[in-house]
């Protein structure tokens, strides 16, 4: 999901990478555009995790060849990468997704342990100016795996609304006056006449006017503002936070519980 205050548009993904959960969309701002590339590898790591992961290395190199910043996140379950060394395991697995992000140039920001005690979610970048913060929070819902938050380092670019055109209001339709309108239609007491063309305008033009006399106009503003809670979903939402912290510096039995309940 991107908002809609951004220009974005999604990039489509050749039929021979469709096997594979990847997906692409680009970010227009001031700049620059940018690529971000969302994408998923089971925990399968026999022949069909090796294949799987040829597959999705190749979109990947598909969807890389460009000259454009990309931001690549998803859960790709690969626990014994060593990030800061650079070095993996000769499986065809692990050293195959780490040898297509060297190639291409991207950095992984993920240093902190994202399940248990392995980094499985990843944010990799070939900007490195581009990520300027990142951080591991509490899972979402009852998921397994913690959250990560990261922001942007770019302008962007808004979609102006203030010129948009006025739309028609069919909620608020005078549907009487339409009905009364429409048996006036010259349509009912004459026959069409010439090309097919004009006889289409002779019937479509009065229904614009119509429309146009007994349909409201009203202004587009979109919804642009931020989700607010009930106080009491933000006292869980809080609550729960300081518990995650809580197990992630002390992963306890107790905490583990308390956080779970």
């Amino acid at each position: 999901m991107v908002s809609n205050a951004l220009h974005s548009y999604c990039i489509i993904v050749p039929s021979q990478f469709q096997s594979v959960e990847l997906q692409c969309f680009e970010v227009v701002t001031n700049i620059a555009t940018y690529r971000f590339i969302v994408l998923y590898r089971p925990p399968d790591f026999n022949a069909i995790g090796r294949d799987y992961t040829k597959r999705l290395c190749d979109g990947l190199r598909y969807l890389c060849d460009t000259q454009k910043s990309v931001i690549i996140v998803g859960d790709l379950n690969l626990p014994r990468i060593n990030w800061p060394a650079s070095t993996a395991p000769n499986d065809s697995i692990h050293s195959e997704f780490l040898e297509c992000c060297e190639n291409y140039g991207f950095t992984q920001y993920v240093h902190a342990p994202t399940r248990d005690c392995n980094i499985l979610d990843l944010v990799l970048s070939n900007n490195p100016y581009l990520i300027n913060s990142v951080e591991v929070l509490e899972p979402f819902s009852n998921s397994d795996h913690s959250m990560i938050n990261f922001q942007l380092a770019f302008n962007i670019h808004h979609r102006t609304e203030t010129n948009k055109p006025p739309v028609y209001d069919y909620t608020k339709v005078d549907f009487e006056a339409i009905s009364r309108a429409m048996l006036s239609h010259p349509l009912n007491f004459s026959t069409p006449s010439g090309s097919a063309d004009d006889a289409w305008a002779d019937f479509i033009n009065p229904v614009y006017n119509i429309i146009h006399n007994f349909v409201p106009l009203n202004s587009f503003t979109p919804n642009t503002g931020t989700k607010k809670y009930p106080r009491h979903i933000n006292r869980a939402m809080r609550k729960k936070a300081e518990l995650w912290r809580n197990y992630r510096q002390n992963r306890s039995l107790p905490n583990k519980a308390a956080y779970s309940c």
